[in-house]
Parts: C-alpha cells; structure tokens; sequence
C-alpha cells in the first residue's frame, strides 16, 4: 500500500536487533500522531515474524520494508552482543542514507547501536554522527541532545576524557557555536538564538587556579563570536549553570564533554530525549538511549523517547522547508 500523498517520509535504520531498537520503534510508530510514512532497513524476513507489529504497520499502509544486510545470516537473541548484528546494522544504516540521498526531504531515524559490533563490523567510528558526515561527504554533524526543555551540543564527543582539554581550541569552539546557531535558526527558526557555553574546569577555573583553559581558549572564542554578532556567553561552571535554573535563560547550550552535557538531558527527561545531528543536509535523530540488553525482549522498554525523535524529525523537516520558502 502507498503513503499518503501529505505524509512525511522517513527512512528508519534497523539499528543492533538484539537491543529494545525494533521494539521501541513498533511501539513508537503506532503511538504517533504526525502523519509520517516509514522505510524501514533491515534483513529480510525480519519483517515476517507476527509477532514484531511489522505486519500491521505495512497493511496499514504506514511502513515499507527496504531489504539490509540481508547478506549475513542471523536470527535475533534479545539481549546477547553479536557481531553479525554489527554488520546488520551498519547495512542497514548505510543503505538508509543513500535512501535519503536519493529522496531529498527524507527524514532519517537511527535506532540505538552497540559500538563496540558497530566497530568489528568496519565502521571507522563507533557512532551515527560522525559515519553521518562521511557517508555525506560533510564534515561532522553537531551533535545536539534536547527534550521540550533544552538544547545541549557537544564540544567534544566520543573521546576519552584525558584527550578532552587538547581537543579544545578557539576555532573548535567559534565553530562548534556558529554551526548550533545556525540550525537553532534553520531548523528551529529561532531568530536570533542565545547560547551558553560551559567551562572545561570546576569553578570555570576559578581565575586560572584550578586551570588555564577558560582564560587562554574560552575567553577568546567568547569574545570573538560576540564581536562577530553572535549573542554567547560565558563560560559556565556547569554545576551552578544548571543547579540555579541558568539553562532556562538560552536556546542552546554548548557543553565541553559528553557526560557534561548528556546527564543534564537526561535527568530533566529521560523518556523523552532527543539525539539530533545538525547542520547535515539529511536531518537525523535518534532517541538518546542504547540497546538495553538488560531488558530487550522483556517488553519493558519504554518507546517515549523514539516517538519523540519521530516528532522532533517531521517538525525540523517542516521548519527547514518554511525557512526555506
């Protein structure tokens, strides 16, 4: 059965099919309001089981199944690692991007990986954002984590944290809050956006006693996307930022490393965040949750946070092509 002509398209990767991804995504996908059409990527016969909902999503005229991976045999085991599931889903991925590429105003949803089969399976990241870029010919997307409540990007992302302070300069920094305020206008069509931006060290490094990098690289990054015309301040000792209510103040927030950024997120909504990729010219989201092997295949997983990513995509995709008009 065709979509409806007024439905948003979205090509949706199958992500690791031993995690809560498929099942999250069933339940999601019924629970949604927007009117949205789905391509669905991975094996084949994965769609066959009468049990997964994939049946009653392609009657009802809601979901394509597009062949992935299909190259690798594989039966599904809820909750144990697999390197064939790795190569599944970076199929899979792969094969929703060129999707996309080839249908302009798809949106893209990726359900959760795990990095380490991600990786064995030939993916020189261990992540979506950055394979984004690649398989796009872009440079890396700004990851942004959000909810209904704050927009967080990341400085820094997937790297240990003694590389942290060497990869902190100014031009990483101007970048990184240019490309936010960009797609806070662009996607977000938020005129002329305020942003925060959070120190490396405790206390901001409380004037250079407890370390050097907020007076020698913040200060002047600061300073010279102001001059520039860019409305930033900081930075912020995250603690105090968040403990007073500060992040209520700014539409986006630029935090130096992932943890920094991502616990903030998540304690003020954990069933309801959001792993978007921007300044790509696919837009990308993702709920902000792994595999949860734990508890795949239990039926406990809880699908708020991938019904928003599919809310947050037909919105981004509606603002880009208003901004456009």
């Amino acid at each position: 059965m065709k979509s409806k002509p007024d439905s948003t398209p979205i090509a949706v990767s199958c992500g690791d099919l031993n995690g809560i991804g498929p099942e999250v995504f069933i339940q999601a996908a019924n629970q949604t309001t927007c009117p949205v059409h789905f391509h669905f990527f991975g094996p084949d016969g994965f769609q066959d089981d009468s049990s997964s909902g994939f049946k009653s999503l392609m009657k009802n005229g809601l979901l394509t199944f597009h062949p992935a991976g299909s190259g690798y045999p594989f039966t599904p085991e809820p909750g144990v690692f697999s390197s064939v599931a790795g190569k599944i889903a970076l199929d899979a991925f792969t094969s929703a991007v060129r999707y996309c590429q080839k249908h302009p105003g798809t949106g893209l949803l990726t359900l959760p990986i795990n990095k380490k089969s991600f990786v064995s399976a030939g993916s020189p990241f261990s992540g979506h954002t950055e394979l984004l870029g690649t398989l796009t010919g872009e440079s890396e997307p700004l990851m942004i984590l959000m909810n209904d409540w704050m927009k967080v990007a990341l400085l820094t992302v997937h790297i240990p944290l003694h590389r942290v302070s060497g990869a902190i300069t100014i031009d990483r920094i101007t970048d990184r809050c240019i490309r936010m305020a960009d797609s806070l206008k662009k996607d977000f069509l938020i005129s002329n956006p305020a942003l925060a931006v959070l120190s490396l060290n405790p206390h901001a490094g409380d004037g250079g006693t407890i370390g050097q990098e907020e007076e020698s690289v913040f200060g002047p990054a600061i300073r010279k996307l102001n001059e520039e015309g860019y409305s930033v301040s900081g930075p912020f000792a995250s603690d105090g930022f968040f403990g007073s209510g500060m992040h209520r103040k700014f539409d986006g927030i630029l935090a130096s490393y992932h943890d920094q950024g991502l616990i903030p997120v998540k304690l003020s909504g954990m069933d309801s965040g959001v792993n978007f990729s921007a300044g790509n010219r696919i837009v990308r989201t993702s709920p902000d949750h792994g595999t949860a092997y734990d508890i795949a295949g239990k039926g406990l997983a809880n699908p708020s946070s991938t019904r928003q990513a599919i809310d947050w995509l037909v919105r981004i995709l509606r603002n880009r092509s208003q901004e456009n008009q």
